[in-house]
């Protein structure tokens, strides 16, 4: 069989679309097997599921923007409380030059120049770019950011999608990702979410 591009890469699309798990056995023996492989790593998973903005959010290189700052504080509260010793590096799935220079800019300035980035000594200041073809990790971060969107999307943290076997798998695979989460209570006795749903009001837009 010819594989597309996106098939050879192992995309998220082309693997977890209604289609390619309902008529396809052999994409669908495809996914099933990543999340195999994710339930059985060691592996904790952290999201932002945010609502999408209705204007333009702001692109400056000197902020970050809030789903970052949040992730970042996920990342930083795992490793002061199970990984004791230990630094993070972020790694993302490669963009444009400009792109990358931009984001990298982003977070740096907010590790660097913030209180709030200053305190997140667990964190290394800089971002490495990978190319998502030839990096397992990003292949598996893209599966589970597109199976934890239809989710959400579709309310089926909410409920029981009987009658529609591709949701019912989609809801499975969920519950796979939701049990590597890390979630804890903070200083004030708050419960903090390593998978967290976020409005459109919490972006930074243009004045």
């Amino acid at each position: 069989m010819r594989l597309r591009s996106d098939e050879r890469e192992g995309k998220a699309v082309a693997f977890l679309s209604r289609k390619a798990l309902l008529e396809w056995p052999a994409k669908r023996v495809y996914a099933d097997s990543v999340m195999d492989l994710i339930r059985n790593l060691d592996v904790t998973i952290f999201a932002m599921v945010m609502e999408r903005p209705d204007r333009p959010i702001y692109r400056g290189d000197d902020y970050l923007q809030t789903q970052h700052r949040w992730i970042l504080e996920r990342v930083d509260a795992l490793i002061e409380r199970k990984e004791i010793g230990r630094m993070a590096t972020l790694v993302f799935d490669g963009r444009d030059a400009s792109e990358n220079v931009r984001l990298d800019k982003c977070f740096s300035n907010f590790l660097f120049r913030s209180s709030e980035g200053r305190a997140m000594t667990r964190i290394v200041p800089g971002v490495l770019f990978v190319d998502s073809e030839i990096t397992p990790g990003i292949k598996l971060a893209d599966f589970c950011a597109y199976i934890l969107r239809i989710y959400y999307e579709r309310g089926l943290d909410r409920q029981d999608p009987r009658g529609d076997p591709y949701l019912t798998t989609i809801k499975r695979y969920a519950e796979i990702i939701r049990q590597k989460t890390f979630d804890w209570e903070d200083d004030s006795g708050g419960k903090s979410w390593g998978i967290r749903t976020m409005g459109k009001e919490h972006f930074f837009y243009k004045e």
